[in-house]
């Protein structure tokens, strides 16, 4: 048992919200390309990410895609600490940006860049 996984009696476990897309969730357009998925999750990249996460001594709660995250905000301000968002988006140039921004329109802490710095990042010259 490494260290990080003792836990002082009665502490609190930090609870990880966590939101990305899966591949099998993708709503595949004849318009798309082959790759156009290649940034989601794989059932296994989800299972190894979970197991790494829970491993580390966070208590995971899923939160899926951005449809998910707004369709339950109440939930997920009440039940996480701290949300990491590994959100890429479906589809269009901006759609990075639209976790971040409801995580922080709804006053949801997050570990990643602000939409801010995503959109300046995206747009390069």
């Amino acid at each position: 048992m490494g260290a990080s996984s003792i836990e002082p009696r009665g502490a609190k476990r930090l609870a990880l919200g966590l939101t990305y897309e899966r591949k099998t969730e993708f709503p595949r357009l004849a318009t798309d390309r082959a790759d156009a998925d290649s940034e989601l999750f794989s059932h296994e990249e989800e299972d190894d990410l979970l197991s790494g996460l829970r491993d580390a001594g966070y208590d995971v709660v899923r939160i899926g895609d951005a449809r998910r995250l707004v369709n339950r905000i109440g939930v997920w301000r009440k039940r996480c600490d701290l949300v990491f968002n590994l959100s890429v988006g479906y589809r269009g140039i901006e759609r990075k940006l639209i976790v971040p921004g409801v995580l922080e329109a709804a006053g949801i802490p997050y570990v990643g860049s602000t939409p801010n710095v995503l959109t300046l990042t995206r747009h390069k010259l």
